[in-house]
């Protein structure tokens, strides 16, 4: 199997892996006790009909219906309650995730990768909706939206005229409904406050964490579409990075790390040229560069309790350093020089984008933790189009640095 092809391959095998993504939380029966575990923490609309739940990672995990249990929840995070709601003409029970929670209450659910939205209000739930119309003028078909929730809305919340002013422009959303459910809350009920369940992920300094790593690997570079090859040396990097989180999962992470390596190779035709109509190969070649990579990566991890197996690509310009970023060759002819099928000098060219693969895991030591991963970085662009790295990468991230209370 080509190199190339085994990283969408191994993306394919980390999408259908991700089914299984345990995080710590609590179930409540319906006796009201409680039991803490791991529950399976996946898409919206699965979280509404299922709870997938294990006592520990070496248990097996027990299925629970909305009829089994009355409340489920991730620590510090999401929040889910049995109800029964009446969506596409059926009553159905659901575990309705609660966003906030107070003099009026929001749940929101997913069907058939629809969004539906609940109030609930002196005692009772009422769902609040958009729906969509098609309007036909000329023979011309437009879409529009019923803004069916603002009135409702309106209504609800008509004991505080702050709130009621601003729904003539607001969004059918999550952040919207909860931000005027909670200045609701604050108007009507002082002395108490209400509970927001959106994991708060907005601090920067909660979703970023520093680390270093050192990675082996060969490097083979061809020219002059593959007719010279360099012969594979090895290749010592040491980069600084970072990684800051996307999501409220921790799933996806977007990564920026500044490395270094230096190459040194040549070559020795013992010929006395490689001649055609428009190019000629000198006899000895010599390459002699060092690199300054800044890269940036979408990394997708996997939560297994400490173990966190994770893949990425990115890519990153291989910027030449000035004062090294020269390649040079003895012998060459002067007179007929390589053209763009072949060889090209670095003068002139100091950089190249190169494309970044890697998978790998990444171990929780606490506090900090430790990564492991095989990488692939292919040349994309001139002047070394026929260049690649394989390797080995080792690396040490600082989870607390920027969270020291």
């Amino acid at each position: 199997m080509k190199i190339k092809s085994l990283f969408p391959l191994l993306f394919l095998f980390a999408s259908v892996y991700s089914q299984y993504d345990y995080k710590p939380g609590f179930i409540v029966k319906k006796n009201g006790e409680r039991e803490k575990g791991l529950i399976n923490f996946k898409s919206s609309e699965f979280n509404a009909k299922t709870c997938q739940f294990k006592k520990d990672s070496s248990a097996n995990p027990v299925i629970y219906l909305p009829d089994d249990i009355s409340t489920y929840r991730f620590i510090d995070s999401k929040y889910f309650v049995s109800k029964k709601v009446f969506i596409e003409n059926a009553d159905i029970n659901l575990f309705l995730e609660c966003l906030i929670s107070g003099k009026s209450t929001i749940y929101y659910t997913q069907q058939n990768s629809q969004d539906y939205y609940f109030i609930e209000i002196e005692g009772e739930l009422h769902e609040i909706n958009n729906n969509k119309f098609i309007m036909v003028i000329d023979g011309v078909e437009y879409e529009g939206w019923t803004y069916q929730y603002r009135g409702l809305l309106k209504y609800y919340f008509r004991d505080c005229p702050q709130v009621v002013q601003k729904l003539n422009n607001a969004d059918f959303s999550k952040n919207t409904l909860i931000s005027l459910s909670k200045e609701y809350h604050e108007y009507v009920c002082k002395d108490e406050q209400c509970i927001i369940y959106e994991k708060d992920i907005s601090s920067l300094r909660k979703r970023i964490i520093f680390g270093i790593d050192f990675s082996y690997g060969k490097i083979k570079l061809d020219f002059y579409q593959g007719l010279i090859s360099m012969e594979t040396k090895n290749v010592y990097q040491f980069n600084v990075n970072s990684q800051i989180n996307l999501d409220e999962a921790g799933a996806f992470n977007l990564q920026f790390s500044l490395g270094y390596y230096f190459y040194k190779n040549e070559i020795i035709n013992n010929i006395t040229s490689f001649t055609s109509v428009t190019v000629s190969i000198p006899n000895d070649i010599y390459y002699k560069f060092s690199i300054l990579k800044p890269a940036i990566q979408i990394k997708y991890k996997l939560q297994f309790g400490k173990i966190i197996p994770f893949a990425s690509v990115g890519f990153y310009p291989s910027v030449f350093l000035a004062d090294k970023g020269e390649l040079y060759e003895y012998n060459f002819d002067d007179i007929v020089p390589f053209t763009s099928l072949g060889f090209y000098r670095i003068k002139g060219h100091m950089s190249m984008l190169c494309g970044i693969g890697e998978i790998g895991f990444e171990k929780r030591l606490e506090p900090n933790t430790l990564s492991f991963s095989f990488f692939y970085e292919p040349v994309l662009t001139r002047p070394m189009i026929s260049f690649y790295t394989v390797g080995i990468r080792f690396g040490y991230y600082f989870n607390n640095l920027l969270n020291i209370n």
